[in-house]
């Protein structure tokens, strides 16, 4: 499964009153797949706020960050058959000056 980051605005509570209406929409319409994965990725402002983020999200999810071989820093958890996972990528932050 891709993840696509979209900028959908709103308070903690509101995200989990969303999730809650999209788990009793698909309970509603069994045709449609379900997601075996969510991914949330990081959009930290520097390196250390990305850093500092993945390994907040590893402690609540008591689990360690994987180190992918391009860089990426994951910390997922499976509950029953899906997986959450929190990804940061570091490749993503423009350096200093704005250039990629």
């Amino acid at each position: 499964m891709t993840a696509t980051l979209l900028p959908v605005g709103g308070s903690h509570a509101q995200a989990l009153e969303g999730l809650r209406e999209l788990a009793a929409f698909l309970d509603g319409h069994g045709q449609l797949p379900l997601p075996r994965e969510i991914t949330v990725v990081l959009a930290p402002v520097d390196d250390a706020d990305g850093r500092r983020a993945i390994a907040r999200a590893a402690r609540e999810l008591g689990v360690q960050v994987k180190n992918a071989p391009n860089g990426t820093l994951r910390a997922e958890r499976a509950f029953g058959p899906v997986r959450y996972a929190v990804v940061y990528m570091p490749m993503l932050i423009a350096p200093a000056g704005g250039a990629r």
